[in-house]
């Protein structure tokens, strides 16, 4: 109802998505300039196989903002440290107790100055019915005072 007054007055309206458009200018030298900063947030993924490998559920949800998301690769939201850290329990008494991150591979993707997209390849050993796991994770990393710290993430297994 409020567009069509609007539009009815010669308002021109535009999405979100457009006024971004609209208002950024690319920066083609970002990721140089960057270059130590979007080291730090790609330390993210040995952060995690660190904290996977100790099997540490409380760093492990202490990488996550409390209101972060992250999906399970079998497709459980946890929402929040305390969920995250109560999932990370629980996969690892379950289909990946024991397991190791074997061998890890990221590349990263500049969205904004403190807005980072994570990709992470692993090679899970050990896990439960698979002599080798193939995973692969997508992080939302915001950076907030400074320290890089995961917002949204999902997992899922790769079929070879």
């Amino acid at each position: 109802m409020a567009a069509e007054i609007l539009r009815e007055r010669g308002v021109q309206l535009a999405t979100v998505r457009d006024q971004i458009k609209a208002t950024q200018k690319p920066d083609l030298d970002m990721a140089a300039t960057r270059k130590p900063e979007l080291d730090a947030a790609g330390e993210m993924a040995a952060r995690l196989a660190g904290v996977w490998n100790d099997g540490d559920p409380v760093e492990f949800a202490a990488l996550v903002v409390e209101e972060g998301e992250f999906v399970d690769a079998q497709g459980t939201l946890w929402k929040g440290t305390r969920e995250t850290g109560q999932g990370f329990v629980d996969l690892h008494a379950r289909d990946c107790k024991g397991s190791k991150i074997a061998s890890a591979a990221s590349d990263i993707l500049s969205v904004s100055y403190d807005v980072v997209v994570l990709r992470i390849d692993w090679q899970l050993a050990g896990a439960k019915g698979s002599e080798h796991r193939r995973l692969h994770w997508m992080l939302v990393l915001a950076q907030f005072g400074g320290i890089w710290e995961i917002v949204a993430a999902q997992s899922l297994i790769v079929r070879s």
